[in-house]
């Protein structure tokens, strides 16, 4: 594949995947107009569960698919199916048994919501496997269509997300049988076994990233009330604008630094990158802060942004930008083969997050978890960054204070205009 291909291919995934998930983060917004603080952050709740409850019952089931293209191509529609089947099976065995802890609609909902977001991953980690670019394109573009269309015109949010899980799972059968060979038995256990392995032993970087970007919600809404709920919700959907440009860091980072890694190492090309990345997140942070300012003064399309929505906005923003600049680093380690470290330092930054945030929740509220969270971004990329010195021979420490001082852009700007 020569340069030219190969950049038209990932311009295209980093696109295509940032519109789909920037529906995900405008869902909380449009709702604002209509909902409570309260239901938005029910709402909230139920994104950050479902999202994770489907890398559970898949077990990370998309890195095995992608794993399956190098082990046995061949076997990979049946690798799908397999993956389809297991998820399907563990969701009901758990029904009958959290039923008993647990409101039953909202666990039904839960459930239906983790079976159909885990055949979207699923089966969105096939066409990558299978290199059907345009296809995965597509796929994501309609997915993002219907995330949008749903919260437009449907108002009560277990109809949102049974109608939303539904048209999922539709749009997923309708893309594999006409993407995929008509395959629907499983895989042999002995080429399904290594996959499985790989792929749950990596399931645990994901649940890691997961608490330091969604765990404080379940102890605000157990620590606090509803309603705090809805304004650090409403707050962190807000900031997630930064994430339309982390997601394509994700995406575009590691191919990158696979095909340049010698040009990486010599930190001219990073280093230039993340000063980019640095200016970029700054700009974006005044077009929200505009954003916000005219939502207020003119639109009213969502409620009145409060001084705490905007501080909580401010703070998970900052906590975006440095995971932006874990991306830069954690690939060293990828291209290294070295993912058990980042999968460890994941680990303990998470459990750190889940420690602070039930000390300071107590005392400083939706402040306090939405500090822990910043805190524990930057000690995660800060960490990584520290375990790469080892493969490239960068400044840390003045390599750091680029970052803090990137940092208090955004943060000096919050000041100066609020």
């Amino acid at each position: 594949m020569n340069t030219k291909d190969f950049l038209k291919i990932f311009f295209s995934y980093s696109v295509s995947l940032s519109f789909e998930r920037a529906s995900h983060f405008l869902m909380v917004p449009i709702l604002a107009s209509s909902l409570t603080l309260q239901e938005i952050g029910l709402f909230g709740l139920m994104q950050v569960i479902g999202s994770i409850f489907s890398n559970v019952i898949n077990f990370n089931g998309g890195a095995g698919i992608i794993k399956a293209v190098h082990e046995n191509d061949q076997e990979l529609p049946k690798v799908f199916v397999s993956y389809f089947y297991l998820s399907f099976v563990v969701v009901i065995l758990l029904l009958p048994v959290l039923n008993i802890f647990f409101d039953k609609e909202f666990i039904q909902t839960i459930l239906f919501f983790s079976f159909s977001q885990s055949m979207f991953y699923l089966f969105g980690a096939y066409l990558r496997a299978t290199f059907q670019h345009k296809s995965y394109s597509f796929f994501l573009i309609c997915r993002a269509f219907l995330n949008v269309g749903i919260v437009l015109f449907v108002g009560n949010i277990y109809a949102i997300f049974n109608i939303l899980s539904f048209f999922t799972t539709l749009l997923t059968l309708f893309f594999f049988f006409t993407n995929s060979p008509k395959v629907l038995s499983l895989s042999s256990w002995k080429v399904f076994k290594p996959l499985f392995l790989f792929s749950t032993s990596l399931l645990v970087l994901p649940v890691s990233q997961w608490i330091m970007s969604s765990g404080d919600r379940i102890l605000i809404k157990k620590m606090l009330d509803d309603k705090q709920l809805g304004i650090y919700t409403l707050g962190y959907s807000i900031a997630m604008f930064l994430m339309l440009l982390n997601v394509g860091l994700a995406q575009v980072l590691p191919q990158y630094y696979m095909k340049y890694y010698h040009s990486w190492k010599s930190n001219v090309n990073r280093l230039k990158f993340q000063v980019g990345y640095a200016f970029l997140s700054f700009f974006l942070f005044v077009v929200l802060c505009a954003a916000v300012e005219v939502n207020n003064t003119w639109l009213h399309w969502i409620q009145q942004i409060t001084a705490q929505i905007k501080f909580c906005m401010l703070l998970a923003y900052l906590g975006m930008y440095f995971l932006g600049h874990y991306y830069f680093y954690s690939n060293i380690l990828f291209v290294e083969s070295k993912g058990g470290i980042i999968s460890v330092v994941g680990v303990l930054c998470g459990l750190l997050n889940l420690v602070m945030n039930i000390f300071m929740i107590p005392s400083w509220g939706i402040y306090g978890a939405a500090a822990s969270t910043v805190v524990c971004y930057f000690l995660y990329q800060l960490l990584i960054s520290c375990f790469c010195r080892k493969y490239i021979k960068h400044h840390i420490f003045l390599e750091q204070v680029g970052i803090v001082v990137g940092a208090l852009f955004p943060y000096g700007f919050f000041l100066l205009i609020w």
